[in-house]
């Protein structure tokens, strides 16, 4: 488990230093957004492009990833990494479906 929490976050670390920092991401702002009320214009107003885009069940889903590091407290020998992840699912007519939010923070010893 900690084995593959630790690729996933490399992988995200990798993907977060090749993307444009436009993605700010925080459960605030996706709270922001009601199921079944907001629509695809108004995320993308408030948040701006999304770090990408998948389509799931006939329906785009939206993902917003801001990945922060820096160094671990203490001795200065490690590294935390926090990552926010939004998604956010849209139908046909470009309404909001279904939005989940998730923040980890995962810190590494050198």
């Amino acid at each position: 488990m900690v084995k593959m929490l630790t690729v996933v976050v490399a992988a995200l670390v990798i993907v977060a230093c090749a993307m444009p920092r436009e993605a700010r991401i925080s459960q605030a702002a996706a709270a922001q957004f009601k199921e079944g009320v907001s629509t695809e214009a108004e995320i993308v107003a408030k948040l701006g492009k999304p770090t990408g885009v998948s389509v799931s069940g006939g329906n785009k889903v939206m993902n917003y990833v801001d990945l922060n590091s820096a160094p671990a407290s203490g001795d200065g020998l490690g590294t935390s990494v926090t990552s926010k992840t939004a998604s956010f699912e849209i139908d046909s007519i470009g309404t909001l479906q279904k939005m989940t939010y998730s923040e980890q923070t995962t810190s590494r010893r050198m």
